[in-house]
């Protein structure tokens, strides 16, 4: 990142009753980052600069945009996909990582098992405009029953992707 860098760490406020306050003291205050802005706000009205932004990185968080609970915001997910590609510099890359659903599972269990499956997420960038760019296996684990809720399980199986941005 360097002096000149900075990391735009986003936050959808919804989330904050499950997390808020061991974001806040993980994220702390002053001058601990001092190249990092955060934003708190819905994933659905994010705004950044077109061409603006290098890498995007969602840590489990892919599979809650298919996360519905009362008084959440629906996300949708075409439009965030396609502000995505808007923000990203061409060639930009985003990475995601998230605890791994049943192939061929719905995105809904993205809501029931807080789990999404990497084929439908593969899926789901390429259609959106962006190319398979590589992806690991060393967060997998061949023990974890995926058709099980997240809570619970000692170590989920998780996917790592990396796309970049064709434009």
């Amino acid at each position: 990142m360097g002096e000149q860098g900075k990391v735009i760490i986003h936050n959808d406020r919804h989330f904050f009753k499950y997390y808020g306050e061991s974001l806040s003291k993980r994220l702390g205050q002053g001058d601990r980052l001092k190249n990092a802005e955060r934003i708190d706000i819905s994933l659905n009205n994010l705004q950044l600069g077109e061409n603006s932004v290098d890498t995007i990185l969602l840590v489990l968080g892919y599979h809650d945009f298919y996360y519905v609970t009362s008084g959440a915001e629906k996300i949708d997910v075409t439009k965030t996909l396609s502000k995505f590609r808007k923000y990203l510099k061409p060639n930009g890359i985003i990475g995601i990582v998230d605890h791994e659903a049943m192939n061929g599972a719905p995105s809904s269990v993205g809501n029931s098992l807080h789990r999404i499956a990497p084929e439908f997420v593969k899926k789901q960038m390429v259609s959106a405009g962006f190319e398979l760019d590589g992806e690991l296996e060393i967060l997998k684990n061949v023990t974890d029953d995926k058709s099980k809720k997240i809570w619970g399980v000692d170590k989920t199986s998780r996917f790592v992707l990396r796309f970049k941005n064709k434009k």
